[in-house]
């Protein structure tokens, strides 16, 4: 009876529900944008090659229209307005949403204006709990989590960085789960840490 009770008491006064921003994106229209930019480097490697023997302004023009058929122009043109259209779109539709992440006994459930999201702690594959370095090592006081799924990528920002310690206390509560913690600065994985 007594370790219920302490059980209980100590769920209620450690915080079990925590401010996050969710990043929603849609996986085409990623895809699509990425596809898209690398088609434009790649053509502005071989434009600057074939133009690049040459030494003034004039000069260029008069390699690009020279060399290139007609149809090219249009091609590119499409190439640049859809870029900026598509970089647009994707700057809109990967909003960020301000929801609230609570500990289940069994899950982690995610709610907010329009999402909501219950992920079962079997479901979880692996925790990656990321702390943004800036390029001198100092801390950007950000907390990111990626909970990964089988299917789904959920990625969230703590919305306080004061609260980490309590957030990483809800998160070792679940024995199951494999957290992996990661340097943002270096890049390297670091079990040491745990």
């Amino acid at each position: 009876m007594r370790g219920a009770l302490a059980a209980i008491i100590k769920s209620m006064t450690e915080p079990n529900e925590f401010k996050v921003i969710i990043r929603r994106k849609i996986p085409f229209l990623t895809d699509l944008f990425n596809y898209l930019f690398i088609f434009l480097i790649i053509l502005a490697f071989i434009l600057a090659a074939v133009i690049a023997p040459s030494k003034t302004n004039e000069m260029h023009s008069i390699y690009f229209i020279s060399i290139f058929p007609k149809n090219t122009y249009g091609i590119l043109a499409f190439c640049l307005i859809s870029s900026i259209l598509f970089l647009f779109l994707y700057k809109n539709m990967r909003r960020y949403i301000h929801a609230n992440l609570t500990f289940l006994p069994d899950c982690i459930q995610i709610k907010g204006m329009s999402v909501n999201i219950v992920a079962s702690i079997d479901s979880i594959i692996e925790v990656y709990c990321i702390e943004p370095k800036n390029t001198e090592g100092i801390s950007k006081q950000q907390a990111i989590f990626y909970f990964e799924q089988p299917n789904r990528q959920i990625r969230a920002k703590l919305k306080n960085y004061s609260e980490t310690d309590d957030f990483m206390k809800q998160l070792l509560q679940y024995p199951t789960l494999k957290l992996q913690f990661y340097d943002w600065d270096f890049g390297v994985h670091s079990d040491a840490e745990k």
